[in-house]
């Protein structure tokens, strides 16, 4: 096992390990990191990666699955801030700025939850955060689940980019009071409520996005949001079981832009509950879905 190596005054690995997640002795020693005391931080275990969230840092995710659920409240800080939930607790990062996550390797490194009613990564007050290379979904079950996957609520600009969102979440993006939002080169599958619930929500895109073997009801649900904007995205294969629900659901006029997207095998009776909230539909495919109000 390779030894934790200072080098130089501002860059530190933590747990640093060529060998698997589950076999690391470092998994249970303690280091405390300041806001100005290592601007690249590498983790290899669950334990690591909480403490070392904070803001004006980059932390390198090194490859393997992370249980966050093993992470007790002994870690707790400025930064992380853990509540109970229904079926056991969830953590959330509060009030960084200029934050990067950043998976390493080919295979994207897993960051996961066990309680259903968790969400998997939840951010409040946070801005300038970017998230890269990084699988987030709950386990081990795989069937009906409560809690989203990525959490937004209070932030401007916060990224999200060459990652995979995958249920049993409610939602893969549940975004509120949030602005600067976008999911570039990301997929969100087999989630239980639907793609994304932007509440309040203002110039945000998904770019080169996939969505695909979700459910059940609104897939993307955007009251009182506004410049939601979808470009190059691919919808595939979602279904919508509820009779009051459809593809987009959005209350303002011109909320919701399309460009240069596909639509393909979904179960969706309607596209649009609201046709005013569709400020512009350009280049885009549908083919074999089930909509009455599209082609």
């Amino acid at each position: 096992m390779r030894q934790i190596q200072r080098l130089t005054s501002r860059r530190r690995f933590l747990g640093w390990s060529a060998a698997a997640v589950g076999s690391l002795a470092l998994a249970t020693q303690r280091r405390s990191i300041a806001a100005d005391d290592s601007p690249e931080i590498y983790v290899s275990t669950a334990e690591a990666f909480i403490e070392a969230i904070g803001s004006n840092r980059t932390i390198f995710v090194n490859p393997g699955s992370y249980d966050l659920t093993t992470v007790d409240r002994s870690y707790a800080s400025d930064a992380v801030n853990f509540e109970p939930v229904h079926d056991g607790e969830q953590f959330h990062i509060y009030g960084v700025e200029n934050l990067k996550i950043v998976g390493l390797g080919e295979r994207s490194p897993r960051l996961l939850v066990r309680p259903r009613y968790a969400t998997v990564l939840s951010l409040i007050n946070a801005q300038n955060v970017v998230l890269d290379n990084l699988e987030l979904g709950h386990f081990p079950d795989s069937g009906y689940c409560s809690g989203g996957v990525l959490g937004l609520a209070g932030c401007n600009t916060v990224e999200i980019k060459n990652s995979n969102l995958f249920g049993s979440g409610s939602y893969g993006f549940m975004c509120r009071n949030t602005q600067n939002f976008i999911a570039r080169n990301t997929s969100v599958r087999h989630c239980t409520y639907g793609i994304a619930s932007l509440i309040s929500v203002t110039n945000s895109q998904f770019i080169d996005c996939e969505f695909s073997y979700n459910q059940k009801f609104t897939l993307i649900y955007v009251p009182d949001s506004s410049g939601i904007e979808f470009n190059g995205c691919e919808f595939n294969d979602n279904t919508v079981s509820d009779e009051y629900s459809a593809m987009f659901d959005a209350n303002l006029e011109n909320a919701i832009a399309i460009e240069s997207c596909k639509f393909e095998n979904n179960s969706v009776s309607q596209f649009a509950l609201n046709p005013d909230a569709i400020a512009r539909i350009d280049n885009t495919e549908f083919v074999n879905n089930s909509f009455v109000d599209m082609p």
